[in-house]
């Protein structure tokens, strides 16, 4: 018996035909033998002559080994070891870290990269595969811890132990760099995801907690401060008990931990701030939007009566000047108004931006009337009095059918005292015309007429 491998095989000889195997070729001994299946077969040799003769011999087809590997799939370098797989069993593995027998490799040994391993089979029918193993590298993705968040944060950032994974779990998320737009979230428990991608991907997921931050709800009076006076403040906070107030004037700390403050100030102008801390270490911060004015309480000075006029025997004009500044302005002008010589009387008050007052409440042609004006500033403190402002009153008498008296009263509106006296008549034309001046001294004159 002879073994033969499974391939095309030739006994020599010229003479005689072949036969026994399917796709033989009868006369030079050459059998086709790759279609058959492991096992025995018999051959046959027949010379065909006057003196026949004929032999047999059988053979052995054995298989041939696969020494194929099997393909493990992809690798990264985080796991501990794997083994490597063939078609068939029974042979040798060589290469780095592997275990000739069994196949298994020690990837931690190795880390990532690329590495060719063999695998031999012997013996009658030997074999042998060649595997190109890539190791790819394995990178965990881990989210940095991180603190709780106050609620109106506009943004937050998060890291992480890589810079090749990308964010998300939140809207309007950079996914490359861990930055979050945070400004619209309430209170509560955000997931946030952190992801590798590629080979040997990983992600990770960190739950970010935004805690409650104090809700300032504070009032003051007066609402027009004066120097002199308390400027107060109401906290209506509703969780006031578990929060503590800072305040700050033109960015000094002024009260540590005042819940409801007051403060005594010196005219000026002044910004104040509020700090709300809570238990859990989530602060707001209120900048009340106006400069709070602390107003000055000096009396302005006194208002200037330019003068006061009949207008068509009917009502008197009169009109002044005044003053103010920033720390102490003009609220308004008190009218004060004085009959025949009596005591002044409030009749009206005008807008600090009025300066001319018409008297319509009276009777030119029998009394006379004299005005004082006083300033009241935002405070309300009034100055001292103006000058006076006197109506002129003219009065005649006729003495007989030739001569008239002509008497008034002295103008004493003027600071500087008054020059003279012009008497004035109505002409023809309808034009007042001056026909005659009086000094200042005195108040009649007897006319020719």
């Amino acid at each position: 018996m002879s073994q033969l491998f499974k391939n095309n095989s030739n006994f020599n000889s010229n003479i005689g035909f072949w036969s026994g195997l399917p796709n033989s070729d009868s006369s030079s001994g050459w059998f086709i033998t790759d279609t058959l299946q492991d096992g025995n077969y018999e051959l046959f040799y027949s010379i065909y002559d006057n003196c026949p003769s004929s032999d047999s011999l059988t053979i052995t087809i054995l298989p041939k080994s696969n020494a194929s590997i099997i393909n493990p799939g992809l690798i990264c370098d985080n796991l501990d070891t794997i083994s490597l797989n063939s078609i068939n069993l029974g042979g040798i593995w060589t290469g780095p870290s592997i275990n000739s027998q069994n196949g298994l490799i020690d990837i931690n040994s190795l880390g990532f990269g690329n590495y060719n391993y063999i695998y031999s089979i012997g013996g009658t029918c030997p074999d042998s595969d060649t595997l190109n193993l890539d190791i790819f590298e394995f990178i965990e993705a881990q989210i940095n811890p991180s603190l709780d968040f106050c609620v109106g944060s506009d943004s937050v950032q998060l890291t992480s132990n890589s810079n090749v994974g990308y964010w998300s779990g939140l809207p309007n998320s950079d996914s490359a760099s861990g930055w979050f737009i945070s400004d619209t979230l309430s209170v509560g428990i955000y997931p946030i995801y952190y992801s590798i991608y590629g080979n040997c991907p990983s992600s990770d997921t960190l739950n970010i907690t935004f805690l409650p931050k104090p809700n300032i709800n504070i009032t003051y009076s007066p609402s027009i401060p004066c120097v002199g006076m308390l400027l107060e403040f109401n906290n209506l906070s509703t969780n006031i008990a578990n929060e503590d107030y800072a305040w700050y004037i033109n960015d000094s700390l002024y009260y540590q931990n005042f819940n409801e403050p007051y403060f005594i100030l010196d005219t000026g102008f002044y910004e104040i701030k509020v700090i709300a801390s809570n238990l859990l270490n989530c602060s707001t911060e209120h900048i009340f939007p106006d400069l709070f004015t602390v107003y000055d309480t000096t009396p302005l000075p006194n208002g200037e009566i330019i003068r006061s006029t009949v207008i068509e025997n009917q009502s008197i004009y009169t009109e002044w000047n005044s003053s103010s500044n920033y720390l102490n302005p003009l609220f308004e002008h008190q009218i004060y108004r004085s009959e025949n010589g009596g005591s002044f009387d409030f009749i009206t008050a005008t807008d600090s931006s009025i300066r001319s007052y018409i008297d319509q409440n009276v009777n030119v042609l029998n009394n006379q009337y004299d005005y004082i004006i006083k300033n009241k500033n935002i405070c309300n403190v009034n100055s001292n009095s103006s000058n006076l402002g006197n109506s002129m009153l003219l009065n005649f008498e006729r003495l007989d059918n030739f001569r008239t008296k002509l008497n008034w009263n002295f103008y004493n509106g003027w600071n500087n005292g008054t020059s003279r006296y012009e008497l004035q008549k109505l002409s023809s034309d309808g034009i007042w015309e001056t026909f005659t001046n009086s000094d200042s001294t005195k108040n009649q004159i007897i006319i020719n007429e």
